[in-house]
């Protein structure tokens, strides 16, 4: 049975992948959107905590362009997280943290420039 070893780099590049994926996980993105009389307004809220999204308010805020102080929820406002960019973050990372993990591998069967034999190789611009 084969072992797979790791170096160093590889490593980091796996550790890193897997913070930025649970980090993409816990701070998505989410979008307002604001429906009433067929009227509807959507609005990019940003990234925020899981456990600590946006009100309806700040809904409001963003989607009127208003920094009125008014504590009421909308009554118009929904609240969702944007799934599609999620999922393209998370994709993102995987394939990134492959390619890399991949990139840094040691691979001992390739031999090093200097031994190959390159005098009877013509030589091209």
């Amino acid at each position: 049975m084969r072992r797979l070893l790791m170096n160093r780099t590889q490593k980091a590049v796996i550790i890193l992948g897997i913070l930025i994926i649970i980090l993409s996980w816990l701070l998505p993105a989410y979008e307002g959107e604001y429906n009433n009389k067929g009227i509807t307004l959507k609005a990019y809220m940003g990234h925020h905590f899981i456990f600590n999204p946006p009100s309806l308010g700040d809904v409001e805020n963003k989607v009127w362009r208003s920094n009125s102080d008014n504590e009421e929820d909308c009554l118009f406002c929904h609240l969702r997280i944007v799934y599609t960019l999620l999922i393209a973050q998370l994709l993102s990372v995987f394939i990134i943290s492959i390619g890399l993990f991949f990139l840094f591998s040691s691979s001992s069967k390739s031999a090093p420039i200097e031994s190959q034999d390159h005098e009877n190789e013509p030589f091209i611009l």
